[in-house]
């Protein structure tokens, strides 16, 4: 089904982390139609970063696990910093590594919320390259392509000019409302 990938995956450019990625995930999706066959590369289009109640794949489900245990760490972190138990906002993971964790709390240590987002994603970069280990040129290896893929388009969908719009907007907003006269009900 797959024997065309050795030579699919040989031709796809090079994916680096931190640099723009060179096609977006749709050219993605359309390339592997044109080369695999129709059919035969519709599974791609549910490769996701984000968690599924049911992986489809061994990898996804790998991934899944990771998440979890990922997004558990950010909950702890955030309950602590409010003096909150975190327990309700954790989900069910087998998965515990010491490691893991202190790389998720140095991430989160980044002065801003861009670094902190940029740190996670590394980690999850880098994590994909932890799972590509002992796989080479199969259907493996190009649902890790897609899963970089997502997360380089993921990097730069952020953009500071919006999100500056976006903090002036309401600044005015809340001056504008500063200056407003108090108007208060009074009972009669």
């Amino acid at each position: 089904m797959f024997s065309d990938l050795y030579y699919f995956l040989s031709s796809l450019p090079l994916l680096r982390w931190g640099e723009k990625p060179p096609m977006t995930y749709a050219d993605f999706l359309f390339k592997c139609r044109e080369a695999l066959g129709d059919g035969k590369s519709d599974w791609l289009t549910q490769v996701s970063l984000t968690l599924d109640e049911a992986p489809k794949t061994a990898l996804a489900a790998r991934w899944q696990e990771r998440e979890t245990f990922l997004r558990n760490v950010l909950a702890e972190i955030r309950a602590s910093r409010r003096r909150q138990n975190a327990e309700r906002w954790l989900r069910p993971t087998s998965l515990l590594s010491s490691g893991e964790r202190k790389r998720i709390e140095n991430a989160m240590s980044q002065p801003t919320t861009w670094k902190r987002e940029e740190a996670l994603d590394h980690l999850r970069w880098q994590y994909l390259d932890d799972l590509s280990v002992g796989y080479a040129f199969d259907k493996t290896t190009l649902e890790i392509y897609a899963m970089r893929l997502r997360l380089l388009e993921k990097q730069h969908s952020r953009q500071a000019e919006p999100g500056r719009e976006a903090f002036a907007a309401m600044v005015a907003a809340g001056v504008e409302q500063a200056n407003q006269p108090d108007v208060r009900i009074t009972e009669a």
